[in-house]
């Protein structure tokens, strides 16, 4: 996304990791977040710029207990971030999940900070992953709306209870990265009022709702809250039949 000029801004609005898995092993991806959609299907060689080491990644991925998965970032210029994976590793015989990221945005290289709330939310759609079974498990009976402001959510509830980062404002303006509006539904990732709100919910979901247990805080979210942006958006209604 061009960063003084893309579409939508979203204003509001993941333990050691081994390179067990590599972009030809994964069969599944989710919905590719970011603007540069030509370039969704390139394979990055590595984790470039070594975000599996970053201590915000080591803590999300504690904090949603996915410590028993194996998880490969890899970066290159220009790429969406997106999830793949979910299948055992057949030496480990854990799953294993790959995480792709840009390591330039139109160009232009990200201040560090900026990696934190995209890839949070990366690592939300691991854990959706691996509660449903797989990509394709996971996409079956859920539009791209659902699963991606589940995402969103995940990522609210892990920074205001996992993360303990010091500047909110830097969390919250990254994930302008995590995709533009689009009125196309293979590519949603809803508009950004509706993921405003998601990341919200997540977010205040211990101090205003007293939901601690990050199960049922999900749960309420999908059977709830989801069910309130859907009658409230008429985006949502449009494209999440």
């Amino acid at each position: 996304m061009n960063r003084m000029t893309g579409r939508v801004a979203l204003i509001l609005l993941g333990l050691s990791f081994t390179s067990v898995a590599n972009s030809s092993d994964i069969d599944g991806y989710l919905y590719a977040d970011g603007q540069n959609r030509n370039n969704s299907d390139q394979k990055c060689p590595d984790d470039s710029l070594d975000i599996a080491s970053s201590d915000y990644v080591r803590k999300a991925i504690d904090f949603l207990s996915l410590n028993d998965v194996l998880i490969t970032f890899v970066g290159c210029p220009e790429a969406a971030f997106k999830t793949g994976g979910g299948f055992k590793d057949r030496v480990t015989k854990k799953k294993k999940f790959l995480i792709q990221y840009p390591t330039t945005v139109s160009g232009e290289n990200l201040r560090s900070e900026e990696y934190i709330a995209p890839i949070v939310h990366e690592i939300g759609h691991v854990y959706q992953i691996k509660a449903a079974g797989s990509p394709g498990e996971l996409k079956q009976g859920s539009c791209s709306e659902r699963i991606e402001l589940g995402a969103d959510f995940l990522a609210g509830f892990v920074f205001a209870n996992g993360l303990g980062v010091a500047n909110k404002k830097d969390f919250q303006e990254s994930l302008r990265l995590l995709g533009d509006y689009s009125d196309d539904p293979a590519w949603s990732h809803s508009i950004p009022e509706d993921r405003t709100a998601a990341f919200r919910s997540g977010y205040y979901m211990v101090q205003k709702r007293k939901i601690h247990q990050l199960d049922d805080a999900y749960t309420i979210f999908q059977d709830m809250d989801f069910a309130r942006y859907t009658a409230n958006s008429p985006f949502i209604k449009a494209h999440c039949k």
